[in-house]
């Protein structure tokens, strides 16, 4: 069976992660401090680069993590604790990015499973969610087998749930997907998935080729081929037809799909049933649509899309640069390319689209709900910093 590309922005929610819905606290103005004084009180670590340039001095916080089992929302860090030995439960955290923890509990390692068994994230930024499960299925793999129970958080309440494989089904999962692909016989019959009402739902599959699944705000965007041409479905309903080699991006604010051959693109807002076309102005559309979010709004390479679904291309004001992120008070942040040091070397463009500050080369940063964050780490163990919005002091 074929499988169509669907791609996740998300890690910085970061990728920028999920957009990140949330608008935040406005930030202090960016020529002085917050009267009430610095909110971080943590020293980053040496691994974060240039922060003195936003005029940062200290962190809400600073984590270590395991590389790949982070979730990074608008409601803050949901994340993995390193050091357990391979059968060992997971210790789940979930943490405001002002450094306060939610919620901390285990995932069980899963009986019957070999100390092979690897765990998995699994996630539904939209809906506020996140999963943990153990799979012995290769990466290589498009889907792969649940070994027990997905366990699921809901990241505002720290409540949980579990899906649970049954009877002689497959269920079979991916990093997209909170739930499983069920089915028998080398044939999937239906997705198995946290529902909005925190409930398990059960949606048919169609009769398909091949298929790329998220979850979305409690639904299933699949993508579903036929007679070389792709379909997009929210649930069962069709949204778009006749598609070429169609790339989707989810997020948690929205999902943009890319026909590249092309360079169509449609945008999808939460809470909406329609996919409605993305204009590119002036901008030229990519060759590989690369979708990321800060604080609800998503962009790609100098193309931005508001909240309401508003499209600006900003290449008469950003030159050769791309965007990199917008800060809870509309400012977007930018970046020329990066060199060899991997630094990026921002600048912030006022609201008015009109003023562009040079900011210096500094780690990579999100933002979203009023923060920044900047991800370093090697061998396996990531170390998130967050400092505050309200601590930014760009000078006059």
């Amino acid at each position: 069976m074929s499988f169509i590309r669907v791609t996740a922005a998300g890690a910085a929610c970061v990728l920028a992660l999920s957009a990140c819905a949330s608008q935040g606290t406005p930030p202090a103005s960016p020529s002085a401090q917050s009267p009430a004084g610095p909110v971080g009180t943590v020293a980053p670590p040496e691994s974060v680069k240039g922060e003195e340039h936003w005029g940062l001095e200290k962190a809400t916080m600073s984590v270590k993590t395991v590389a790949g089992l982070s979730n990074y929302h608008s409601l803050g860090l949901t994340y993995v604790s390193p050091g357990r030995s391979a059968t060992d439960p997971l210790d789940v955290h979930h943490v405001g990015w002002d450094g306060k923890e939610a919620f901390n509990k285990k995932v069980a390692f899963p009986k019957g499973a070999s100390s092979k068994a690897r765990p998995v994230l699994s996630y539904d930024d939209a809906l506020g969610a996140a999963g943990y499960w153990f799979t012995e299925s290769p990466t290589s793999d498009p889907l792969w087998d649940l070994k027990g129970p997905l366990t699921w958080f809901d990241l505002a309440s720290g409540n949980s749930g579990t899906i649970e494989p049954t009877g002689a089904a497959n269920f079979r999962g991916s990093a997209r997907l909170l739930g499983a692909a069920v089915g028998e016989g080398g044939r999937y019959k239906s997705f198995r998935t946290v529902g909005s009402d925190w409930k398990q739902h059960t949606h048919g599959l169609p009769r398909i080729d091949g298929f790329g699944v998220s979850s979305w705000n409690g639904h299933v965007l699949l993508l579903g081929g036929q007679s070389g041409t792709a379909t997009l479905y929210l649930d069962s309903a069709k949204l778009l037809s006749g598609l070429k080699d169609p790339s989707i991006f989810v997020t948690e604010q929205g999902a943009v799909l890319f026909e590249p051959s092309t360079s169509k693109a449609w945008h999808i807002g939460k809470g909406s049933e329609k996919a409605s076309p993305v204009g590119w102005g002036d901008c030229s559309a990519p060759k590989d649509l690369d979708v990321n979010q800060s604080n609800g709004y998503l962009y790609v390479g100098q193309l931005l899309i508001a909240p309401d679904g508003a499209v600006t291309c900003m290449k008469d004001v950003l030159g050769d640069r791309t965007i990199s992120g917008v800060l809870s008070d509309g400012r977007v942040v930018a970046e020329a390319a990066r060199g060899k040091d991997g630094l990026a070397d921002y600048v912030v463009v006022s609201k008015d689209k009109k003023k562009v500050t040079p900011v210096g080369k500094t780690s990579p940063m999100s933002f979203t709900g009023g923060y920044v964050l900047v991800t370093t780490g090697a061998s396996g163990i990531d170390e998130v910093t967050v400092f505050s919005e309200k601590d930014i002091k760009l000078g006059s």
